[in-house]
This record gives C-alpha cells, structure tokens and sequence, in this order.
C-alpha cells in the first residue's frame, strides 16, 4: 500500500497497523496521507486503490479525512 501511495505522489502522514488476533486472519492497516488534488479525483483513486486491492484479495474503504471521527479509549489501571 506505501508503495502505490508513494507511486502516487502522495505523502504518508500517519500509519497504524496491527494483527485482529493472535495468530494469522485479518491484519489492519490504517494509513493517513495526503494527495495534492485528491479531492476532485477522490473517485478515480477510488478505482485505482481497488484495483490493488483486488490482487490481495483485500477489502478496504477510504475516506476524507473530513469524514473521519477520532476516539480514544483508556483502561482502568486495575485490568492493565
């Protein structure tokens, strides 16, 4: 994924990954960038990162950064 971003012209600003469980399945990958432009061919990247995504066998989903809402969760110190 960094690469078709780099090959894009965009520019990583945050990446977060992390395995679903212990061993193998599902592994998360949550990347911020910015795309000079993006906003008026959102759709045609759309089209492209799908295409990538097709050859992994991926599902994925983007969206504006305006569209993302931020949460965060603490753990008692008791369960830590």
């Amino acid at each position: 994924m960094s690469r078709f971003l780099y090959e894009s012209g965009a520019s990583i600003l945050e990446s977060q990954q992390y395995p679903a469980g212990p061993s193998g399945g599902t592994f998360f990958l949550l990347a911020g960038f910015h795309l000079p432009g993006l906003s008026g061919q959102f759709s045609e990247s759309g089209e492209e990162s799908a295409a990538l995504a097709g050859l992994f066998s991926m599902r994925w989903t983007m969206t504006p950064a305006a569209e993302v809402t931020k949460a965060a969760a603490r753990t008692p110190r008791e369960a830590r």
